[in-house]
């Protein structure tokens, strides 16, 4: 018969990583030191597509 693998789920190290948050529901995680201005404006340009 064959063995079962086991599932194995790695999270990220999130302490590495600074979080922005954009909305009462939306967070995203940057690097530490990078822009958070320049994230939301990547995130909301993604919506401008979009439309």
């Amino acid at each position: 018969m064959y063995e079962k693998k086991q599932v194995i789920i790695k999270s990220p190290d999130v302490s590495n990583l600074q979080m922005v948050e954009i909305d009462f529901k939306t967070r995203l995680y940057i690097p530490l030191g990078a822009d958070p201005k320049a994230a939301r404006e990547r995130y909301y340009s993604r919506f401008d597509k979009k439309v």
